[in-house]
């Protein structure tokens, strides 16, 4: 059942005394539960560089897709992973559209939160990179207590909005997984405070000018030892430059995959799917950051955000077509016909 907005206000904006009063479950309700706004996203592209004022450029592909927290939902559900959406969805027609696309993927509206307009963006892909124009909220609704997940995505506004039910689903007998990450600080300040709620957090996924700015470093290994002190894992993102994790006692760096790129929209969403996805089978930290790192590689020689996001069949194709860097460690279960299923705590 989707909530109206006013119900999301009633229900959701709840003092601490109230969530008192609400059981949490003694099992889990989902694979991944991912908290976040959700765009349409109007992909646009390829073009060699922007139009100036004035300029009209024409491109050889257009497409329509769900993209913001809904471009790691997508991920999850083409990895084989029950997920929720914990956000807003208009029910103007670009909503209609995104509920349309979303069902496509597998993916109900179950949980998520009416709002008259929903939020847009125009991603043009250019040169390897991309520009994006964006209408809406960057807001997502409270987490239901009752919707404990195996695992759960979001960033740290949004651990910190929900600290209360998310210490409770940490005292219980059946505890999440918590993945997060946190967005560019236009401000400039890069207040440490932002970071607060790194105690809550398993696994903290910034990328490198991020982490470098929080932790006040000039280089990514520097700034995971000092994030590390605060999460059981740092992994740091660096574009082309592949990536930097440390979990207290093993460092792993591994190259980017060189591929031809095509669009890198939601790329990064699609690592943290892939990680998420890994870490619930319980793989080392380089067996799952080696499979992460391919993933995204997979998503960004396609065209379209989400659209582009891999199954774990094109994954292991991609395996099977390229020469490894030598640091990359490949688990078994991903040479094989059948993936991996983990039987589930209920």
């Amino acid at each position: 059942m989707m909530l109206s907005q006013s119900d999301s206000f009633n229900d959701m904006q709840s003092t601490d005394e109230q969530y008192d009063m609400m059981a949490i479950p003694d099992r889990f309700s989902m694979d991944v539960l991912v908290v976040g706004p959700v765009f349409l996203d109007v992909v646009l592209g390829p073009v060699d560089a922007m139009p100036i004022p004035g300029e009209e450029r024409w491109v050889s592909q257009c497409a329509f897709a769900p993209g913001g927290a809904a471009n790691q939902a997508v991920a999850l559900a083409r990895l084989g992973l029950s997920s929720r959406l914990c956000s807003y969805l208009g029910t103007d027609e670009p909503g209609i559209l995104l509920q349309s696309l979303l069902r496509k993927e597998g993916l109900s509206e179950e949980g998520m939160v009416e709002v008259a307009h929903q939020s847009v963006t125009a991603s043009i892909s250019v040169a390897n990179d991309r520009a994006m124009v964006t209408y809406g909220t960057n807001e997502a609704p409270k987490i239901v207590p009752e919707t404990k997940p195996r695992a759960l995505m979001a960033d740290l506004r949004a651990i910190a909005m929900n600290r209360p039910t998310l210490e409770k689903w940490r005292a219980s007998s059946l505890r999440p997984l918590f993945i997060s990450d946190v967005g560019w600080d236009d401000s400039g300040r890069w207040d440490p405070k932002e970071l607060n709620g790194l105690d809550l957090v398993d696994y903290f996924v910034p990328n490198a000018g991020e982490a470098c700015r929080y932790t006040r470093t000039t280089c990514i290994r520097d700034a995971a030892y000092s994030l590390q002190s605060r999460v059981p894992v740092v992994v740091i993102t660096n574009g082309a430059e592949g990536l930097f994790a440390y979990d207290g006692t093993t460092e792993v760096e591994l190259p980017a995959i060189a591929v031809d790129a095509v669009d890198p929209t939601g790329a990064g969403d699609v690592f943290g799917a892939a990680l998420t996805w890994c870490a619930l089978q319980e793989f080392p930290l380089r067996e799952s950051l080696s499979v992460a790192s391919l993933a995204a590689a997979c998503s960004v020689q396609a065209f379209g955000g989400s659209l582009s996001a891999p199954s774990l069949e094109q994954i292991r194709n991609l395996i099977q077509s390229i020469e490894l860097p030598s640091q990359y460690a490949i688990p078994e279960i991903m040479y094989l016909d059948r993936p991996l299923t983990k039987e589930r705590d209920q």
